[in-house]
């Protein structure tokens, strides 16, 4: 059971990463996660598929995700934790993160509340829900769903320079500048896959519905990524700026 938190003078590690030292070091074939705080009593488990057992201890409330005070009347919102068994010492943990509660009561985790997308149709959307699914396709290295204040949610898109040449070699298309590929219909229509797959985890709304793939790769050196690997939003807007405005504008 890996309980995150990991804060040193080193890089940082992501929880994927974690789970792949832990499952080497153990010789396991699953490393399952906590949501919760540490100064808190109650913790809710995962046991893999991203949904998290809320315990007997511990109650989630979903808000409203700008004011805390107000029930989310949607299944998905803001969350509110209860510890129950610190209840008189703090009433609720006001957190920043985006969750939702199916009808078995399990507690899924879509977004933080900073990265929240509101279309210009007013509809809130979590890009790590899509960004996720997107990158666990071999051929992509990274993305950013963008389409704040925007009729419709698009995405940039990076390929894996190494998974790259084994596609290039392997669709003969050797010789080939990186331009020319990022415009190849071939290359396009297997991104269109990995996009196809990722919308199935949200609505109609929340869909990404165009994308653009990138000649560069995002970079911890570049600039674009933290120590963590998380996208720098804002840089990566004002870089490619540009190539969002085009997707907006077609």
């Amino acid at each position: 059971m890996e309980t995150g938190g990991m804060k040193g003078r080193r890089r940082e590690m992501i929880r994927e990463e974690v789970h792949a030292c832990l499952q080497d070091f153990f010789e396991v074939e699953h490393i399952h996660s906590e949501y919760g705080m540490t100064e808190l009593l109650s913790q809710a488990y995962s046991k893999g598929q991203g949904k998290f057992t809320v315990p007997s201890s511990m109650r989630v409330v979903l808000r409203d995700i700008n004011d805390p005070f107000s029930p989310s009347s949607r299944a998905q919102g803001g969350i509110n934790m209860i510890d129950l068994a610190n209840f008189h010492s703090c009433a609720f943990v006001e957190t920043q993160d985006i969750g939702k509660l199916d009808e078995e009561g399990f507690l899924y985790i879509v977004g933080r509340k900073k990265e929240i997308i509101v279309t210009a149709g007013g509809k809130n959307v979590a890009p790590a829900v899509l960004e996720d699914r997107l990158r666990s396709h071999p051929l992509v290295s990274q993305c950013m769903v963008v389409g704040d204040n925007q009729p419709f949610i698009a995405a940039l898109v990076t390929i894996d320079p190494d998974a790259l040449k084994v596609w290039v070699a392997n669709n003969k298309k050797d010789g080939a500048s990186i331009n020319d590929l990022i415009n190849d219909p071939d290359l396009i229509a297997v991104v269109q896959t990995a996009v196809d797959e990722a919308n199935k985890a949200v609505s109609k709304a929340e869909s990404i519905r165009k994308f653009t793939i990138l000649p560069v790769d995002f970079t911890i050196a570049g600039g674009h990524l933290t120590a963590k690997l998380s996208v720098k939003r804002h840089v990566v807007a004002k870089e490619f700026a540009q190539e969002i405005d085009a997707l907006f504008s077609k």
